[in-house]
């Protein structure tokens, strides 16, 4: 469960990162950028750390399996995470395309 919650994860970001540049790179005017799009074409590739620490954070759960630790609180919080990343790119790529 981990791996497949991990590469939704870096699939998300990779495409969000792709169509996102394809969308700055095709308007006209590359330089008035909202602010939350300039944001993550700037750090966005930093936010490939996300899931690699997520990994870490799920394979020690997986290993004590206890409080705050537990396997559930892990898949919870990657599929959070996918969703947020998801959300995340696809208001950019909506905001863009307008």
């Amino acid at each position: 469960m981990i791996t497949l919650i991990s590469l939704t994860q870096f699939a998300f970001l990779s495409l969000g990162m792709m169509a996102m540049k394809i969308m700055i790179h095709a308007s006209s005017t590359p330089d008035s950028l909202p602010p939350f799009t300039a944001f993550l074409d700037r750090y966005g590739l930093w936010l490939f750390a996300l899931p690699i620490l997520w990994v870490a954070y799920a394979s020690a759960s997986a290993r004590i399996n206890r409080g705050i630790l537990s396997t559930n609180i892990a898949r919870v919080a990657g599929v959070i995470l996918a969703a947020a990343i998801f959300i995340c790119f696809a208001f950019v790529i909506m905001l863009q395309s307008v």
